[in-house]
């Protein structure tokens, strides 16, 4: 089965990546077809330099080859890749968008965040510090100098900005939805798989057609409680009290 993550920007993706792609019987790449290099490539997907070499060469020449291309592997039947609605709307990445779409036998898992305020926040965070949300474990010998470094420190929020990011953010998934009528498409909140045993996940891998088992990531989340980065936490009243973010602000 061929599947594409589609979701905005925070949403857990990097995090469902992982996971999915810790399945034995699932390769799920990362944001491979963003950028002119391999970056997001699954380890998974055993290729030699020279094959590497030759798959540069054809993003660079022909990529909706390339495309096609990562989904073929003769050891594994349930390969994807994540796309964030920031390339799935923009001209530059039209000829991928337009592979996805045509291709109904593609199925999509469109991740979606429910506290669009924290969303907000990582955002935020990222675009003002360069700050990685999600960090290789302990196990590894750079997380922890990574965690020094970045540390969470408190910002005030402005009401506009938010406002305007949430419904951005909304106005895309509902055209993601609507323009993708005939996809087999399952619908998944990053707080109802942020762990890894819960039933939307269990219930995610059922819609891959896969295994029913244990998965896991070598990520960290490293981003505390988003309340406890809100300077002016006064205002999460007046954001509440906009009809069209009630039940997305907490």
């Amino acid at each position: 089965m061929k599947f594409v993550i589609i979701c905005a920007a925070r949403s857990g993706s990097t995090m469902l990546r992982y996971l999915l792609d810790s399945h034995p019987d699932i390769i799920c790449h990362g944001e491979v077809l963003v950028g002119d290099g391999l970056q997001g490539l699954s380890s998974k997907w055993n290729l030699d330099q020279e094959a590497k070499i030759e798959l540069k060469e054809m993003k660079r020449e022909s990529p909706v080859d390339f495309f096609h291309q990562l989904f073929n592997s003769s050891q594994f039947e349930t390969i994807g890749l994540k796309y964030k609605t920031d390339e799935y709307f923009d001209a530059k990445y039209a000829g991928f968008t337009e592979q996805i779409e045509s291709g109904t036998s593609i199925a999509v898992i469109h991740l979606r965040r429910k506290n669009i305020l924290a969303q907000y926040i990582s955002h935020q965070r990222i675009l003002s510090r360069g700050a990685p949300m999600l960090e290789l474990d302990s196990k590894n010998s750079w997380a922890n100098t990574l965690t020094a470094k970045w540390r969470n420190r408190p910002f005030k929020i402005n009401k506009s900005q938010v406002t305007s990011y949430a419904i951005d953010v909304m106005n895309r998934d509902e055209q993601v939805a609507q323009r993708l009528p005939e996809h087999r498409v399952h619908n998944v909140w990053y707080e109802d798989i942020v762990t890894p045993h819960s039933k939307a996940m269990k219930d995610l891998l059922e819609f891959l057609k896969v295994e029913i088992r244990a998965i896991s990531t070598p990520t960290l989340k490293q981003t505390p409680n988003h309340l406890s980065l809100i300077k002016n936490p006064e205002i999460i009243k007046d954001l509440k009290q906009d009809h069209r973010l009630t039940d997305r602000i907490w």
